[in-house]
């Protein structure tokens, strides 16, 4: 028998059902009692040993504790399947995650001699998960003095802040198919403080003090990491969890604000261009038949894109409602398949809306301003479909 899973709903909490057992992703599957748990953090306690017998040699033990790259000696890192974090004046190490509205984590520190696991049947908020391990061992650090981490002297600490500000996107997101326009929209925006802190978006998000060159911190412990490539120009920030790095955005056609303005654009020439029909309703217009025939083109060229945007919004306001295991056993989702579907389609249309610029000039009647209206419209409907193209979202596969 295992524990049944809740969504904290405004009614209250709703049955979402039980645990998911199996294997349906490489993500998960893993389902123990807090006693087995237990006995697995003794093994790493005691580094590779279990109630005195010896289950992983310590030179395989060693191996296997040790970071893949030394990028972020002062960040946060995986290490073979471990989240390795500094903390504090220590480090821990372990893992969090979750299945369907399950979440669990698992914190380690040898130093202190303490290990924690915690879980909880709802996903409505991993802090819970987060900051009871970070208080267990601030208690110990505080018993040892050992509370405030060391800091080292920076003197350029404004300028360095200012040096890695700016928005940066996730790197923990899949970079083809449709799942690359999924994560389209994962970025965190980090602006500079007046004396050369960090700060992150989120009332949770407490200002980061700088510690050490390209590291801060903040109240709860928590650090961000700036990587520099061979050049000294930065890459990417790391942040505290150690499973994420996050890449700086450039001005360049990949930057995913770009395909954002020219959803909004298009949605506001759509919509305008519907506006403009309302308007003219009742006037004599002196057109062609030509420009009757790309007025009515026009209204219906709106559809696919007030849909694609519609059901986007839609589906992606109501993701939390979906699990990892319905998404994994029934993959893909019906949902993603109609909004890739409407991505092509309005990325045809979006195209084809950009060949009637010319006649539209040419030969529709229209006056100067509505062929002006027309052109941004075609323009940044145009540009639509390209990034809806680059961005995996169009003539796409899932």
């Amino acid at each position: 028998p295992v524990s049944r899973s809740y969504q904290l709903r405004g009614t209250g909490p709703v049955d979402a059902g039980q645990l998911d057992l199996g294997s349906f992703a490489p993500i998960g599957g893993m389902s123990a009692p807090a006693s087995d748990m237990a006995k697995w953090m003794a093994f790493h306690m005691n580094r590779g040993e279990l109630d005195g017998v010896r289950l992983l040699s310590s030179e395989a033990y060693t191996l296997m504790r040790e970071r893949a790259f030394p990028d972020r000696p002062f960040g946060a890192d995986m290490a073979h399947g471990f989240q390795d974090i500094p903390y504090r004046s220590t480090l821990m190490y372990g893992h969090g995650g979750s299945i369907n509205d399950f979440l669990s984590n698992m914190m380690i520190s040898p130093e202190l001699g303490l290990a924690i696991y915690i879980s909880q049947n709802s996903a409505a908020s991993f802090e819970p998960l987060q900051l009871t391990p970070q208080l267990v061992f601030d208690r110990s650090l505080k018993a040892l003095g050992r509370y405030e981490t060391p800091t080292v002297n920076t003197p350029n600490a404004v300028d360095a802040a200012k040096a890695a500000a700016g928005t940066y996107i996730v790197n923990r997101r899949s970079f083809n198919t449709f799942q690359k326009f999924l994560g389209a929209f994962a970025i965190l925006p980090v602006t500079a403080g007046e004396n050369g802190e960090l700060i992150l978006p989120g009332a949770s998000a407490a200002p980061y003090e700088p510690i050490a060159p390209d590291v801060w911190e903040n109240r709860l412990g928590s650090r961000l990491t700036v990587i520099r490539g061979e050049d000294g120009i930065i890459l990417r920030i790391a942040d505290s969890s150690g499973t994420a790095t996050w890449e700086r955005i450039g001005p360049g056609v990949d930057n995913p604000m770009l395909l954002a303005n020219a959803i909004g654009l298009t949605l506001v020439f759509a919509l305008t261009t519907w506006l403009g029909l309302w308007r003219r309703l009742g006037r004599r217009q002196e057109v062609t038949i030509f420009g009757r025939i790309l007025s009515m083109l026009t209204l219906l060229a709106t559809l696919p894109a007030f849909l694609f945007i519609g059901g986007f919004a839609f589906v992606n306001a109501s993701a939390s409602v979906f699990s990892y295991a319905q998404i994994f056993s029934d993959w893909p989702p019906a949902a993603f398949v109609s909004i890739m579907e409407l991505a092509t389609l309005t990325a045809a249309v979006g195209a084809g809306v950009g060949v009637s610029l010319f006649p539209a000039w040419v030969g529709s009647g229209w006056s100067v301003w509505r062929k002006l209206h027309h052109t941004l419209f075609a323009l940044s409907y145009a540009v639509l479909a390209w990034q809806l193209v680059s961005w995996g979202a169009a003539f796409s596969t899932l």
